[in-house]
């Protein structure tokens, strides 16, 4: 999926949770998982992968997965799904 995709899931799920509501999902990317949970809440499903988190947030059939390292911190953010 194309980076517009990605943008306009991102965007219907923080207008729908959050007040934070950023350009792309690069910009959670360096966060911390408290400022993740403030601004989108807690996650629907949150994994762990020894020594990472991926955390996913649902709208419709659109996931927003943020992949975390050890230290909490945002290391990658993706989407699956039917995306908006």
């Amino acid at each position: 999926m194309g980076p517009m995709k990605k943008l306009c899931c991102l965007f219907v799920l923080c207008l729908s949770a959050c007040s934070f509501t950023p350009k792309t999902g690069q910009e959670l990317v360096g966060q911390n998982k408290a400022f993740v949970q403030k601004n989108l809440g807690l996650p629907v499903v949150s994994r762990t992968e020894e020594p990472n988190q991926i955390w996913s947030y649902r709208i419709g059939n659109c996931s927003l997965l943020v992949y975390l390292n050890q230290e909490g911190v945002v290391q990658f953010v993706d989407h699956a799904g039917d995306c908006p």
